[in-house]
């Protein structure tokens, strides 16, 4: 719903240019999701009087015989508003696979990202 607000105010703010059917390009892409390691999380914490050091750790991708090499797909389409700017959606799907010690994760993920290219 926040996202056809954001395009229809996008669109009724900068208007079309000429009065052509707004070109739309549609495209696929593939890429490569890596877990980024950024090292061991350490957290001070406490009930009362009593206070402790928490200290966990960051899984990693490509990391052990639990971890792959990930690749997620992308359906992209582009909306030209005008010669000088577009609005852009990109729609991915993947799953990631991380790893550190004894410890594995493997996580579905869904992304869309919507932006206006200029």
């Amino acid at each position: 719903m926040r996202v056809l607000l954001i395009s229809i105010l996008v669109l009724s703010t900068f208007g079309f240019v000429d009065a052509q059917t707004p070109k739309i390009k549609i495209g696929a892409g593939f890429g490569h999701m890596y877990d980024l390691y950024e090292g061991p999380l350490k957290k001070t914490d406490g009930t009362g009087n009593v206070s402790y050091e928490i200290i966990d750790i960051d899984l990693k991708g490509l990391n052990g015989k639990y971890t792959q090499f990930d690749v997620g797909t992308s359906l992209l389409a582009a909306l030209e508003i005008n010669k000088l700017m577009a609005m852009t959606f990109t729609l991915t799907n993947a799953s990631m696979t991380a790893q550190f010690d004894n410890q594995y994760a493997k996580t579905k993920l869904n992304l869309f990202n919507f932006g206006v290219r200029r």
